[in-house]
């Protein structure tokens, strides 16, 4: 398969179908294949890219297909076929058919009336007629038009994600945040029914749907709740650093766990809150990432 892919993106095709091909090499083997697969779009090559990564294709498509059982259900941006996918599989039992006809009546185009600030980004993102409604020490504000329209709940199997939003270090909700302060990410999960093993989670992801990572404890079987009763209630909150730079973000939220005796994702919401990081008129940094970079430059010896 590395074999067949490497020769295949090593001429000059009009058009080049990848099906999989990525999931058989390594991470250097992956991030070649990428730089290539970019510059036969640089040049006008047409990909046919077909994954059931939904990073991938987030990452490397401009235009997303959702097929099921050989019917195109959606057609749109990747970031919205990537979450709609990612609801479906993620959705059993009878109800799945009806998510499908959800689905298959949305319009995969369609961008939130709040969610792309106007194409603005970076410096520009915040509107110049917005006021701080709450200020802190940090200058953290809470904007309330800055809500998602993309909150995508996947099926719920006896939980519930409920609240979500980030606080400051005083306590306050806001959404217009500063690098490099403190805050938290925070919601509240309601039990229907009794799990064993559950874990949170959280993500960072971009407008467009790239994932900058998160943190879980599915992993840690100390750090997870052996049993949960139904009609609990439990508090989830994620402490950090912000070192992203000025633009606008979404976080996800999860909750995973033993239901019946299976593993499974209990809930998931999608796009759960939607944040800004506040420019910065000092910051030379370009990206997403902060990485508190020094610069300096010195004569070179003889």
């Amino acid at each position: 398969m590395r074999l067949a892919f490497a020769i295949a993106i090593n001429v000059e095709p009009d058009i080049l179908v990848i099906d999989e091909a990525l999931a058989v090499g390594d991470e250097a083997f992956q991030r070649k294949c990428i730089a290539r697969i970019q510059q036969i779009q640089d040049r006008g090559g047409t990909i046919l890219f077909v994954s059931h990564s939904m990073q991938s294709v987030v990452q490397l498509c401009s235009r997303a297909i959702l097929l099921d059982r050989g019917e195109m259900i959606m057609e749109g941006s990747p970031k919205n076929v990537a979450k709609q996918y990612q609801r479906f599989v993620n959705w059993t039992g009878p109800d799945s058919e009806d998510v499908r006809e959800q689905i298959k009546k949305m319009d995969g185009w369609a961008e939130p009336a709040n969610g792309d600030d106007n194409g603005k980004t970076g410096a520009n993102a915040i509107d110049d007629d917005l006021s701080p409604i709450s200020v802190s020490r940090d200058k953290s504000w809470y904007d309330p038009s800055l809500a998602p329209k993309t909150r995508v709940d996947f099926e719920s199997k006896g939980a519930y994600i409920r609240d979500p939003q980030i606080v400051n270090a005083v306590g306050q909700v806001v959404n217009n945040i500063d690098s490099g302060n403190n805050y938290t990410y925070e919601y509240w999960v309601d039990f229907d029914n009794d799990a064993e093993q559950v874990g949170f989670g959280m993500g960072v992801l971009t407008l467009n749907g790239f994932s900058f990572g998160g943190t879980n404890n599915y992993q840690l079987p100390d750090a997870k709740i052996a049993t949960v009763k139904a009609g609990a209630s439990y508090h989830v909150q994620f402490h950090f650093d912000c070192v992203l730079l000025p633009g606008t973000y979404v976080l996800n939220s999860g909750v995973r766990g033993l239901s019946q005796g299976e593993e499974c994702n209990l809930t998931r919401a999608m796009d759960a809150v939607m944040f800004r990081v506040s420019p910065q008129k000092t910051s030379t940094s370009g990206g997403h990432i902060d990485f508190r970079m020094k610069l300096t430059v010195a004569p070179a010896g003889n």
